[in-house]
């Protein structure tokens, strides 16, 4: 395969975990810990480790863990509280991870505020005082999140999670936060005369390649209005990029972890991701300090 892709680290399989946090996301904690919005997600073909990445066995975590431990070791000396928030998309409807489904207050939905930032009404925000509390609370989410078996891998991932965490004033609400970081696990793209879906699964497959489909364009467009002076985005063309608007183009710092696979079958697919994180990579993103109000 003709060309090259650059990036700022590339990880193969002899990196630990540990090495695969310090070089992508670590960098990132002081930034949220000071006041800047921060968005970790993971992008990539079904099967190739996304999910391992973000969230890794309980014996080798990985970066959602080590992120939290550094946070959370970081929050006391800010005079702030951390709040966190977990849900899933799945078939482009907003699903609440925190708690079973019907025990809400109403169907969770994006909202857009006044500064155009985004946030997800509806959903439980929990105080966190400690990691285990919240690794205990994703890991019950988890077993909420739909995940389903095919044929290139026993457990895919169907929907999009996204961790969100909040750095609040004491007093003030979550959706008044002065810094917000989303960790998010991706749902793979996925072919499927490959994974040999059918029904249900077949109707899940099309909602998260329609879905990163929108997040490509979103990309493509941001990449276009930069030279053109154009300003129209089209995120509301789906939940994901509509939850992730900070993360990608907006007011955010953003570390993107592309997983890509050796499998020579899987060329077409490695070659999409990689070429999706290039056109990412060039992305302006308008970064801003919130500053606290008394």
């Amino acid at each position: 395969v003709q060309g090259s892709y650059v990036f700022n680290r590339v990880f193969d399989d002899s990196y630990s975990q540990q090495d695969v946090y310090e070089g992508s996301a670590k960098r990132y904690v002081a930034d949220f810990l000071g006041g800047t919005n921060v968005t970790i997600f993971a992008y990539g073909q079904t099967g190739t480790g996304k999910t391992h990445t973000i969230s890794g066995p309980s014996a080798d975590p990985g970066v959602m863990s080590r992120c939290l431990t550094d946070v959370l070791a970081g929050v006391p000396s800010t005079g702030k509280e951390l709040y966190y928030e977990y849900v899933q998309i799945y078939i482009n409807d907003v699903k609440d991870l925190l708690v079973d489904q019907g025990s809400g207050s109403g169907a969770p939905k994006p909202v857009e505020r006044k500064d155009g930032s985004v946030f997800v009404q509806n959903i439980t925000s929990s105080r966190a005082t400690s990691v285990r509390k919240i690794l205990d609370d994703v890991e019950a989410g988890a077993k909420r999140r739909a995940t389903r078996s095919h044929d290139m891998n026993a457990v895919s991932s169907r929907s999009h999670a996204v961790l969100m965490l909040r750095l609040v004033e004491p007093g003030k609400e979550p959706c008044e936060a002065v810094a917000s970081m989303f960790i998010v696990d991706l749902a793979g793209s996925e072919r499927v005369e490959r994974s040999g879906v059918t029904g249900k699964a077949m109707e899940e497959a099309v909602a998260i390649n329609s879905s990163l489909l929108c997040l490509g364009r979103v990309v493509v467009t941001l990449l276009e209005n930069q030279s053109s002076g154009g300003s129209f985005v089209p995120y509301k063309e789906s939940a994901l990029t509509y939850i992730l608007k900070a993360g990608v183009g907006g007011n955010s710092k953003t570390a993107l972890i592309a997983c890509v696979t050796q499998a020579a079958d899987s060329m077409s697919e490695s070659l999409n991701t990689l070429r999706f994180a290039m056109q990412a990579s060039h992305v302006k993103n308008k970064v801003e300090k919130k500053e606290a109000k008394d």
